[in-house]
């Protein structure tokens, strides 16, 4: 059955400014709307009509003598305009972007002058201007002289002026108007600072936008919008800010604008689904937390044999000291002789050091590694032949854990010791922990030790040649391997998260490692500089001498230094960053958004020059066995991904910066519109690639790469991306078939004591994003398509039979896709932050309506008093059905099993229903597990996915969590 969808008429040569009033517009140019608005008319070139109608630009002599003679007294300390209005000029290319907008200068707005002027902290600009229109001016009548050698140096010195003037300039603060402000701004300064009369909007990142209103409101916020605009968990440039809580916000309000109601209940689902994998990875995140603080208590008390402490455990700040009797017990629970059997070391082995805690740090690290090697080797031969050991699995999931907590209790105990951390052999031992802990993406305390190893090694002076000076060589070459090992971990979390690095690439001068020297590369300046034209090619003696893991070592490193350079020279670069850049205007951003994308193509080159040198990598991926061990298959095929997931993070990452530079980022360039059908098609191959891997384990070894790849591509970071097709459908459905038999796996085989696995939580959480993320995905093709899930289901059996049970598996919410979100859900829902403001809002709004009597609902007034006194919400509705009685958010704080849906008789007195209303609280209070009471890190309840369908309403989510404190959505 198809959906029906209304259809409007479009003016095809429409203006930005029209199309944003979603008004009619002229196609003249200026139009007459912007003319009324005193606004400039901007056309997107992709947009002018090819048949002669559209009037032609005014030349910019012409236009700037208009502008200047329609209001000869404007001045920039009065305002001048919102927006920029400098007159581009024709034939110069050096200001041009992919898809470059015509504008028309046109008089400023006395009004907007004026109601804007007082909030504006920066002097007036109007010389600047003038010096601007000055060499415009003259570049134009140059041009328009006949081309001869004195013509063009003339028109270089002009130019070389304009960009000297350009370079130098920034908006001056007018420190007398900014330290007389009175009374004191609500907002902070640098929200008020952001106040300027170019732009009424700033994208701090893709999904957070400032607006003028927030420096001018003095008005109640949403929640949302008292915390800082930034995620402090996102960050600025994560390309995962669409997971973000603004990212979701875009996510719900895309649905409640363009979803048909025949689609509505899976956009439900989805959204639901969503919500409890965020809260499942906060979960994760307090979990790791904890567990690093106080790792032997915090075993102990998982497992029962420690009485639960009264106040909630923190973070130490002092050295600990350790227990022995805790460490006895701990040790004693590793399962002998596996743990012999896969690491070399007995009990007794371990007791007989107890005394020395630097030495247990060592062999708690040794034992790490190692076990996770064998347990690699283990998952990979079970995951190729039917599954008969599962004893031997539930050992490697216990001792996981075990080992883990072990390691955490020496680093703390360690860690203390400053002397004696700050030594390569200290550094020797902790490195091989970082390198387990990434890989099994234990983030918390990946973040942590990393912070330290950073620190340490920087103190110690491996990053610096002088360091090096007087020692034998041995020891030099160490120190070297250490250090670039910290290099490549940090530069990998960059990759992954988007934050800031921990390591200045402008004071790192030691040497590379030898691989690199043998190549010509002697240090990571030299690198940086040579990579481009180097003449290397796979065949040169230099790389063709390399093994294949020490090749994936230099591939790895060589990404990390082009990377780290990147963060340093475009993401983080103060020129792109600064806050005066924000307020600048468009003509000086528009460059240096010129600027960002070609530090991104020069990016570019630097990788497919790595690709080029790492060719054997990749040819060995798309090998079979027995061709290639299947250690060098999974290796090579992790590089590839890896290759692949660098390339998607960083379009990912600046596509955040581009939007602070541009004015609207829904109105792509050109160059974006090539990234993202670039994007499409690289995900297109990757789906190829995965599909065809020798086993399971393999695309489980590359989904912590393919995840971040297949969720860009979900959430549409770069909008316009193409439209999705039945082929991309069949290899999507094909590469997730390769891991549901992992699925199934956990699913039958994990008991609850290993739930605390962290190889376990790792793949359910990947594979659980990367099933929302084409569950998204096949809606789009839905809605794309106007046919429902019946129909969709249908088409694809037509085409590949085989397929069709497992799409059906994505509509259907007691999938076994989706038993790891939806198994534990009286434990989980929504954290204490979107607690808070549940209860913030509701507070805020419903106490005001208590106090004017505007609330006429006595069950949303009975809602309200339990919400105000602390007390946990209770649902009333009447006898209606579950749709046409919406479940309020304030609701969706009850928790325990009890359905929200009551039907009380119409005729039920006050007194009794009181009395039913508090039967039902006492059994939701009865109902709430025991770690949900008071503590900071509370879970509360979201409710069932039935619940959240039948009776949540979108709209009051999206109401009460954002509180239309985002912008457009682009998802």
């Amino acid at each position: 059955m198809k959906a029906k969808k209304s259809t409007r008429s479009k003016v095809s040569t429409a203006c930005i400014n029209c199309r944003k009033r979603k008004i009619k517009c002229t196609g003249k140019h200026p139009c007459t709307n912007c003319i009324s608005y005193n606004c400039t008319c901007v056309f997107l070139r992709k947009y002018l009509s090819l048949d002669g109608d559209t009037t032609q630009p005014l030349p910019a002599a012409t236009a700037a003598a208009a502008l200047s003679s329609s209001n000869p007294d404007t001045d920039s300390s009065t305002g001048v305009h919102r927006r920029d209005t400098m007159i581009k000029l024709n034939n110069q290319d050096y200001f041009e972007l992919m898809n470059e907008p015509i504008q028309t200068p046109v008089s400023p707005n006395p009004a907007i002058v004026a109601n804007n002027n007082d909030y504006i902290f920066f002097k007036g600009d109007s010389s600047y201007q003038a010096q601007l229109t000055t060499y415009q001016n003259i570049l134009t009548n140059l041009y328009s002289l006949p081309p001869s050698t004195d013509i063009q140096l003339l028109i270089n010195k002009t130019k070389a002026q304009l960009d000297n003037l350009i370079n130098n300039w920034g908006p001056e603060i007018d420190y007398p108007k900014l330290s007389n402000l009175s009374p004191p701004p609500q907002k902070s300064i640098e929200t008020c600072l952001l106040m300027n009369k170019y732009r009424s909007k700033i994208y701090m990142t893709r999904f957070s936008v400032w607006t003028d209103q927030m420096a001018k409101s003095q008005g109640p916020d949403s929640f949302l919008a008292t915390l800082p605009l930034v995620d402090e968990v996102f960050g600025l440039f994560s390309p995962l800010q669409a997971f973000s809580l603004r990212g979701i916000g875009y996510l719900i309000k895309k649905h409640l604008d363009n979803v048909p109601s025949l689609m509505l209940v899976d956009s439900k689902e989805t959204i639901y689904l969503i919500l409890r994998l965020f809260d499942l990875c906060y979960e994760h995140l307090i979990e790791g937390c904890v567990s690093i603080a106080n790792p032997l208590e915090s075993y102990l008390q998982r497992k029962k044999e420690l009485p639960t402490p009264v106040t909630p455990v923190t973070l130490s700040t002092s050295p600990p000291s350790l227990n022995n009797d805790l460490v006895i017990c701990v040790i004693s629970k590793l399962p002998q002789p596996f743990i012999q059997t896969i690491t070399g070391f007995t009990t007794a082995q371990l007791l007989a050091n107890l005394h020395d805690p630097f030495t247990m740090f060592r062999i708690f690290t040794q034992m790490c590694s190692l076990h996770r090697k064998r347990f690699k080797e283990f998952l990979n031969q079970e995951f190729s032949l039917p599954f008969q050991n599962r004893d031997m699995f539930s050992s490697f999931c216990s001792s996981e854990y075990l080992l883990s907590t072990l390691c955490y209790a020496y680093y703390n105990v360690t860690l203390y010791h400053m002397i004696d951390i700050n030594t390569l052999d200290y550094l020797e031992i902790l490195v091989p922990l970082l390198e387990v802990q990434n890989e099994i993406n234990d983030h918390y305390g990946f973040e942590k030790m990393l912070e330290v190893a950073v620190t340490c090694s920087t103190k110690v002076g491996l990053s610096r040649w002088e360091y090096y000076v007087g020692i034998d060589e041995t020891t030099a070459e160490r120190r070297r391997t250490v250090w670039w090992k910290i290099y490549c971990l940090e530069k990998c979390h960059l990759i992954d998260l988007g934050d800031p690095s921990l390591i200045n690439e402008h004071q790192m001068s030691c040497l590379l490692p030898k691989d690199f020297r043998d190549m010509g590369f002697i240090d990571h300046k030299e690198f940086l500089t040579k990579l481009g034209t180097s003449p290397l090619s796979p065949s040169s003696p230099e790389l063709k001498k390399l093994s294949l893991t020490r090749l994936i070592g230099y591939g790895r490193l060589a990404i990390a230094q082009i990377v780290g350079e990147f963060f340093s020279e475009t993401l983080y670069n103060e020129k792109f960053t600064s806050l005066k850049t924000s307020v600048k205007p468009t003509f000086i951003r528009q460059k240096l958004l010129r600027q960002v994308f070609d530090n991104v193509e020069s990016f570019r080159g630097k990788l497919t020059k790595i690709k080029y040198h790492t060719s054997k990598v990749f040819q060995i991926a798309q090998s079979s066995y027995p061709e290639h061990s299947r250690n060098d298959l999974i290796e090579a095929a992790i590089f590839a991904s890896f290759y692949n997931n660098t390339w998607f993070s960083i379009l990912g990452a600046v596509n955040n910066l581009i939007a602070r530079l541009s004015e609207d980022p829904e109105v792509m360039t050109d160059q974006s519109l090539k990234y993202a059908n670039e994007m499409f098609q690289d995900w297109k191959k990757t789906n190829e690639f995965l599909a065809k891997v020798d086993t399971d384990f393999t695309v489980w070894s590359c989904l912590d790469s393919y995840e971040l790849i297949f969720f860009l591509m979900a959430s549409k970071v770069y909008a316009q991306s193409p439209r999705i097709t039945l082929d991309d459908v069949i290899s999507t459905l094909k590469v997730f078939k390769r891991i549901t038999k992992i699925i199934f796996f956990f699913n039958n085989n994990i008991d609850e004591k290993d739930f605390d696995c962290q190889t376990f939580k790792e793949f359910s959480r990947s594979s659980s994003l990367i099933a929302i993320s084409i569950r998204i995905i096949f809606i789009r093709y839905c809605y794309a398509e106007k046919i429902d899930r019946t129909e969709f289901i249908e088409r694809l059996k037509k085409v590949e039979p085989d397929l069709s049970n497992l799409l059906k598996e994505f509509f259907d919410n007691r999938s076994f896709i989706y038993k790891y979100m939806l198994k534990s859900i009286e434990k989980s829902g929504f954290h204490l932050t979107i607690r808070q403001m549940l209860e913030s809002d509701y507070k805020i709004s419903y106490r005001d309506k208590l106090t004017t009597g505007n609330i006429s609902d006595q069950g949303v007034l009975n809602r309200t008093a339990h919400l105000y006194d602390g007390t946990t919400p209770v649902c009333n509705n009447s006898s209606t059905s579950p749709v046409s009685s919406p479940l309020k958010l304030s609701s969706l704080l009850n928790s325990g099993e009890v359905p929200y849906t009551q039907d009380v008789p119409g005729n039920t007195s006050n007194d009794s229903l009181q009395q039913q209303q508090a039967s039902q609280q006492a059994k939701r209070q009865q109902s709430m597990p025991s770690q949900m009471n008071n503590t900071e890190n509370n879970i509360y309840n979201l409710g069932t996915l039935e619940e959240f369908v039948n009776s949540g309403d979108l709209t009051d989510l999206y109401h009460t969590l954002w509180n239309d404190n985002v912008s457009d959505p682009f998802l």
